[in-house]
């Protein structure tokens, strides 16, 4: 009997395992703020590792520390040449793109875009689009969401936010959508899977069985 109890309540520990753990997370940041300038961010982070692609392929470029129009902070995302001193620098546009790979999938990005200079020269009103696009562990694509920047937004910050019914988003790419000096980016936010749950679970069935026994 009392076997038979302990199995029943840990199928339902486990069945409120799966449902709890779907829906709680835990809300992980990654921001370059107070790290020194050009410093390479590629492993800087838990849970992430950044890499930037140019024309869509892996570049021996780095994502590195800027000063350069941070949304929080004093620091953003921009990108790096190779080299010590790194040879070169940059924001990040249709040619160079940063790629973010979480250690494990998530269900919710947020990042912020800041754009540079909208528009320099007199004429017709210029804009500027921010892009992210997610994709699951096979690389099969998720979606894209994209941030309108108009000619008087210049130096102003807008927050992507990327949300999916499941933990399926393994990495993301950010970009801005023509050439030239575009965005850079700051203050990443990501959910993961909240570990805790079958613990908790686990010690109230403990404490319910062991209270069945005591009145028993």
């Amino acid at each position: 009997m009392k076997q038979r109890l302990i199995f029943q309540f840990l199928v339902i520990a486990s069945s409120f395992t799966f449902a709890t753990t779907a829906s709680a997370g835990l809300l992980l940041t990654a921001d370059p703020d107070g790290i020194p300038i050009n410093t390479d961010l590629t492993n800087q982070f838990n849970g992430v590792t950044l890499s930037v692609l140019e024309l869509g392929a892996p570049s021996d470029l780095r994502v590195a520390a800027s000063a350069f129009n941070p949304s929080t902070g004093d620091r953003s995302f921009s990108w790096i040449g190779p080299g010590s001193p790194p040879s070169s620098g940059g924001l990040f546009n249709s040619v160079f793109q940063m790629r973010i790979d979480f250690d494990s999938p998530v269900n919710f990005v947020a990042i912020d875009a800041i754009a540079a200079t909208v528009q320099v020269d007199p004429g017709p009103s210029a804009t500027l689009t921010s892009l992210i696009s997610a994709f699951d562990s096979s690389g099969n694509f998720l979606g894209t969401t994209g941030l309108l920047f108009t000619a008087e937004m210049s130096n102003t910050a807008q927050t992507h936010l990327l949300t999916r019914g499941s933990y399926d988003i393994s990495y993301i790419t950010v970009r801005g959508s023509t050439k030239g000096p575009n965005f850079t980016y700051d203050n990443l936010r990501f959910n993961i899977p909240e570990p805790t749950s079958f613990c908790m679970l686990a010690s109230g069935a403990f404490f319910m069985l062991r209270r069945r026994r005591i009145n028993r």
